[in-house]
């Protein structure tokens, strides 16, 4: 053979190897040694980087500690293991829809204080931060679907999965705060935040282009991190996937949690005269008993879809004041950029924890096909408005508001009852306090954009009748496309096609700040949105929606005039 064909094979196996090499950043106080990832040779993964010291044992329920200076040893630290999972209760169904966010491959441990970390070659200083949802009480970092080197590789972020406690270990809350504060979850992401501002320019990226990235409830914690004075100066933009830290479903009032727990203590044989013992007994309960117990606590003072263990307002510590008031008053970062995105159908997998009984008519039975008969949430008239009363005892609202909810939504009978319940349900628990938080910031923010998802994955497993689902966004932001391309089949170029639309529209709005010319701003009075629905092609642009609906408006007026006010 030619030899100049010997030298190319060997410069190229020398520069395979190169490459594959375990690299290492050194920063103020310690050392970190990566690898290159396996699917996208031009990235560099950090994984299972400590940003905190191990909240266990008597650390339990309290606010974390950052590592100390000697606290990743003397030599380099190998970050060449994913983060550890955050302990949580896995509820294995069989569905994959449910599944396949739990999967056993998770590693749980309370010791969980990690990130994830993926740093491309060519880098744009941009830095995305990502804060994972699924209901404050399950979810990882580490999490197949949330694989970072796809979009790291394709938009020169470096791309950041973050960690932080869950259910009970991140948002218990019990007396006054003396004890147990609260919010240790999002006290979690704070100090990961802040970790990250100290450190990322060793690792190539700019402190001054952090953009926090969240979905569904990280979507709610992304947010909140606008109004808390220990956060603000961490990062520079925020975008919030289907969730904002406003709607009725992201925080929780104090003695709501305070009950939760004096319940748990109770079921943990945990109860005595003396607060330091009882503390005792739950600082050193089996994790396990204690997530799994946990689970079991109901409060009729809460919505049927949220954990008992929530994000709590007005803690004193995450939050100064209630957000009523933050958000009122304009007590919240300035001159941040923001992009706020929502799906067509944002209820419509949570109507079954709403009306989880076969006689409400819509119930979900995971071990059925989700295009059987009985997973098609087909309504008679009557359970239509049973639905509407399971929502107004869920906001709260006087009796009086069923009938306005109906005649609200009577004037289009061509349409289902199934589609005209879901809409209600999304109208106001969802979309509308959406529209309404974006309002209320609108005048602090610099550049402000909004989007509504049309377009549904290939691998949605949910039923069809349900249409774009919130759970399967992260698949493009990810590119999990190009991460699972065999999942596809045939329609792969597509989905590709579109993941790779979405990461450069991430990317970009990451790196600057601004999207696109024909993507306008939406402002207080004038709510426009991009629908999101294909692939654009050259000289396209996506179609403008007004999200500030009349239904909006008169959801408002609904929950303000017939809210059960306590005597």
């Amino acid at each position: 053979m030619n030899a100049n064909y010997y030298i190319l094979l060997l410069l190229f196996s020398l520069y395979q190897l190169c490459f594959s090499e375990k690299l290492r950043v050194y920063t103020k106080n310690s050392c970190f040694e990566g690898k290159s990832s396996s699917k996208f040779r031009n990235v560099v993964e950090f994984l299972g980087i400590p940003f905190a010291t191990p909240p266990v044992g008597k650390y339990r329920f309290k606010a974390p500690r950052p590592v100390a200076k000697d606290g990743y040893g003397k030599r380099c630290f190998k970050a060449l293991t994913p983060a550890k999972t955050c302990y949580f209760k896995r509820e294995l169904t069989g569905f994959v829809g449910i599944d396949e966010w739990q999967p056993k491959s998770l590693n749980v441990s309370e010791d969980c204080l990690q990130l994830n970390m993926w740093v491309p070659k060519n880098k744009t200083g941009a830095v995305i931060v990502f804060i994972f949802g699924k209901g404050y009480y399950m979810g990882s970092p580490s999490l197949p679907q949330y694989e970072g080197s796809a979009l790291a590789s394709l938009t020169g972020s470096i791309v950041i999965n973050l960690n932080y406690r869950l259910g009970v270990l991140g948002f218990a809350f019990y007396k006054h705060g003396h004890i147990i504060p609260g919010n240790m979850g999002l006290l979690d992401q704070q100090l990961g935040l802040e970790w990250i501002y100290q450190n990322i320019e060793k690792f190539g990226g700019k402190k001054s282009m952090i953009t926090i990235v969240g979905d569904n409830q990280g979507a709610s914690s992304a947010t909140a991190h606008l109004f808390s004075h220990g956060s603000r100066k961490y990062f520079s933009r925020v975008v919030a996937v289907s969730g904002t830290i406003s709607n009725s479903w992201a925080l929780e009032k104090s003695h709501v949690l305070d009950s939760n727990f004096r319940k748990l203590i109770d079921k943990m044989n945990c109860s005595h005269k003396n607060e330091d013992v009882e503390i005792k007994c739950m600082q050193t309960a089996d994790v396990s008993k204690l997530i799994r117990m946990a689970g079991t606590i109901e409060n009729s003072e809460q919505l049927p879809i949220v954990y008992p263990f929530l994000p709590m307002d007005n803690d004193g510590f995450f939050f100064k004041n209630s957000l009523t008031k933050l958000l009122d008053q304009g007590q919240m970062k300035k001159n941040f950029d923001i992009l706020i995105g929502k799906t067509s159908d944002e209820a419509t997998i949570y109507m079954h924890r709403f009306m989880p009984c076969k006689r409400d008519g819509c119930s979900f039975d995971p071990k059925k096909n989700p295009e059987s008969l009985v997973n098609q949430c087909y309504m008679n008239k009557f359970q239509y408005i049973h639905s509407i009363k399971l929502l107004v005892q869920s906001l709260r609202l006087r009796y009086i508001a069923i009938r306005k909810i109906m005649k609200l939504y009577g004037e289009r009978k061509r349409q289902s009852l199934r589609h005209k319940a879901s809409r209600i349900y999304a109208d106001f628990i969802f979309d509308c306090e959406y529209v309404e938080f974006a309002k209320k910031i609108s005048t602090y923010a610099a550049n402000k954009y909004f989007y509504v998802m049309g377009k549904t994955s290939t691998l949605n497993a949910w039923s069809s009748w349900m249409g774009v689902t919130n759970d399967y966004q992260t698949h493009y932001i990810f590119g999990h496309p190009f991460l699972n391309p065999k999942k596809y089949g045939k329609k792969i170029s597509n989905e590709q096609k579109f993941s790779t639309q979405v990461m450069k529209t991430l990317g970009k709005f990451a790196k600057e700040g601004k999207l696109f010319k024909s993507w306008r701003q939406f402002k207080r009075k004038k709510m426009v949105a991009a629908h999101v629905t294909h692939v654009l092609r050259e000289n396209d642009r996506f179609r403008n929606v007004d999200v500030d609906t009349r239904k909006c408006k008169m959801i408002k007026y609904i929950k303000r005039h017939y809210k059960i006010v306590k005597s």
